[in-house]
Order: C-alpha cells, then sequence, then structure tokens
C-alpha cells in the first residue's frame, strides 16, 4: 500500500470499511514472489481487492479477493494448482489491530521521508542557534 493508503485505512478503522484495488493485467511487471502474470490474457480484467471491514467486538476483518470481469472469489492468476481458495479472511482481534495501526502509523513518516526532513531540520535549527 502506498503512504496515503496506509493513512487512510488507520484513520477510517475501526469506523468504516476500506477497500483498496490494484488491477492486473498481462503487461504488468513482477508478480507476488516474482512470478510474472502470464496466465492473463489482453482482455481479462483481473483485479486484487483488499477489503478491511469493521466487525463485532472492535475487531477488523481483512479480505483478500481476486475479482475477474468484476466477478469475486477467482483463483489468483498465477495459481498452480494449490488448493488455494479465494477470498481469503482473516480476523484480526481489536488488540491486534492496535499493534499493526501503531505500527504503521509509526512507520509513515519514515516512509513519506519526513524523519529525515526532520532530522535535517532540526540539525540546522540548533547549528543556527549555537552559531
Amino acid at each position: 500500500l502506498s503512504v496515503e493508503e496506509l493513512g487512510l485505512m488507520i484513520s477510517q478503522l475501526p469506523f468504516h470499511q476500506v477497500r483498496f484495488v490494484r488491477q492486473l493485467n498481462s503487461m504488468d511487471g513482477d508478480g507476488m514472489n516474482g512470478s510474472r502474470y502470464n496466465m492473463i490474457t489482453d482482455d481479462e480484467s483481473i483485479e486484487k481487492t483488499l477489503t478491511l471491514t469493521p466487525s463485532d467486538g472492535a475487531a477488523i476483518m481483512l479480505e483478500l479477493d481476486f475479482m475477474k470481469n468484476g466477478v469475486g472469489g477467482q483463483l489468483p492468476p498465477m495459481n498452480t494448482g494449490e488448493s488455494t481458495t479465494a477470498p481469503q479472511h482473516i480476523l484480526l482481534q481489536a488488540g491486534e489491530w492496535e499493534v499493526i495501526r501503531a505500527i504503521v502509523q509509526d512507520s509513515i513518516p519514515s516512509l513519506a521521508g519526513w524523519k529525515l526532513l526532520m532530522d535535517a531540520a532540526a540539525k540546522d535549527a540548533l547549528t543556527n542557534r549555537s552559531s
């Protein structure tokens, strides 16, 4: 996810559902674990979706799905015949979500490059103050 998407995720959950969609096509570069999506033809439309939904007791339900031409529950395009099913669900309890949220929130300044800029500004301010 991008920095903006991570910010959206932590600002909206646990109150509102959030969905992220990635369009996959035959021209995409590397897929998961370096594999190519060479099983997708030019006329197919495959989307990888991640949906985070508030659940009972402040839990969060994560759903990873592949949609082909608007229909969910599809197998991943690089499916090797393993017994993979879609969508896949993960239920995060309130405490687990809080740990993930804290890690993401603390990581955003570094991912966006803000930490480097803030450190440089602080160093510059200290240098100017001592002169």
